[in-house]
């Protein structure tokens, strides 16, 4: 599985679980997608119809159990995150720790399981929102909102 968790206070966050697949025809498969969402006081609600939009489940219990998670899961997770400065984690091929947000804009650190090449750090430096760092972390800056996509001066 591929999961992303961003919090935005101690009981309330955004949480994504794909079923990764290596077969490219069949692609990945998404089981849950909610935004602001309390993990110890979760109800399901109407908009939860919309499978293709939030999920094959519309139920946190069965996630957690895919996952083989509980509350406590969602206690640790945050408190690493806040121990590190951060505010959200993505597994994958690689992860991608963010550390802050600023109105549409995140800046995070994507961490690879292995040390980049020269070819590799190329591929992942443009100069303008992938910047690599060292080794097999590369700084990335994301903006979903107008304007240029680029990364401020810092």
């Amino acid at each position: 599985f591929q999961v992303f968790i961003e919090f935005e206070a101690d009981n309330r966050m955004d949480l994504r679980v794909l079923e990764r697949s290596d077969d490219p025809e069949i692609g990945n498969t998404l089981w849950f997608r909610r935004f602001d969402i309390n993990p110890y006081d979760f109800n399901e609600d109407q908009t939860a119809k919309l499978k293709k939009y939030y999920g094959k489940t519309a139920s946190l219990e069965t996630i957690k159990q895919k996952l083989n998670w509980t509350d406590d899961t969602f206690k640790t997770i945050k408190e690493k995150l806040d121990a590190a400065n951060c505010i959200s984690v993505q597994t994958g091929k690689r992860y991608r720790i963010g550390f802050k947000r600023n109105l549409m804009s995140k800046y995070s650190y994507l961490i690879f399981r292995k040390n980049l090449n020269t070819q590799q750090q190329q591929n992942n430096t443009n100069g303008c929102y992938l910047f690599f760092y060292k080794d097999n972390i590369v700084f990335k800056y994301s903006k979903k909102a107008f304007g240029g996509r680029c990364a401020p001066d810092f």
